[in-house]
């Protein structure tokens, strides 16, 4: 694939669903504290994908919002800043993001939406995958994008209708990785037991691997949500 060559991204009309990753209500209050209000506003709008505002302005591109309000994992005494709070919010949101009323939510927006694309970050993309686990996918969709995936790099695609589609150019699964995220560095060390899928190269043969350098955004984990050359490539495959 390559992402250098030109196009107007602008031009190119698909049906995208968005689903974010952890922690989007931890930053709000971050950013709120910080008093970074327009920063603030500007994440609530795209919440975390700044390169689609304009597609999800033009209603092509939509999200699928699921965060937890901190308000309901962290108690008043805890610090916004302090990484044990983080890390308890993470652990909330990551048995959030596969329960079954939240699944259902994904399902329905999908069904409804009927997007040709979803991309998932992070947290939205191991949100993802599950739902590829227990639920049957709109014909519509033809790409996923896991982008700095947090899920185990050693998952398989089980689903033989799937596989069925992946074989006849009807579905690509494309893994988008960088293997200096910091963020997933750290997933690695709390998780333990697996090594993300944004670092590294999904093993499925089922799942395109795309390297994809983390470059625009001084949180390198959500980088590839701001860079547009990521928009041009979701609109021209």
């Amino acid at each position: 694939m390559n992402m250098k060559q030109n196009m107007n991204y602008k031009d190119r009309k698909k049906k995208i669903l968005l689903v974010h990753g952890f922690g989007m209500d931890l930053l709000f209050s971050i950013l709120e504290a910080l008093k970074m209000y327009d920063k603030l506003e500007k994440r609530k709008f795209d919440i975390g994908f700044p390169a689609f505002t304009e597609l999800i302005k033009e209603g092509w591109a939509k999200l699928f919002v699921w965060y937890a309000d901190i308000k309901d994992v962290l108690e008043e005494k805890e610090n916004i800043f302090d990484i044990k709070s983080a890390l308890k919010i993470y652990n909330y949101e990551k048995e959030k993001s596969i329960s079954t009323e939240v699944l259902k939510r994904l399902n329905d927006m999908i069904m409804d939406f009927q997007p040709e694309v979803l991309v998932g970050h992070s947290m939205g993309a191991f949100m993802i995958f599950n739902y590829l686990k227990k639920f049957n996918l709109s014909d519509s969709v033809r790409n996923i994008y896991f982008v700095q995936g947090d899920f185990p790099n050693d998952w398989q695609i089980e689903d033989e209708n799937i596989k069925s589609r992946i074989d006849s150019d009807r579905l690509r699964i494309i893994n988008i990785y960088c293997n200096w995220d910091p963020i997933l560095y750290v997933s690695k060390f709390v998780n333990k037991t697996y090594t993300p899928a944004g670092i590294s190269r999904c093993s499925d043969p089922y799942i395109l691997n795309l390297f994809f350098p983390l470059k625009k955004d001084i949180n390198l984990h959500n980088s590839t949500l701001s860079d547009k050359d990521f928009v041009e490539l979701v609109l021209k495959y």
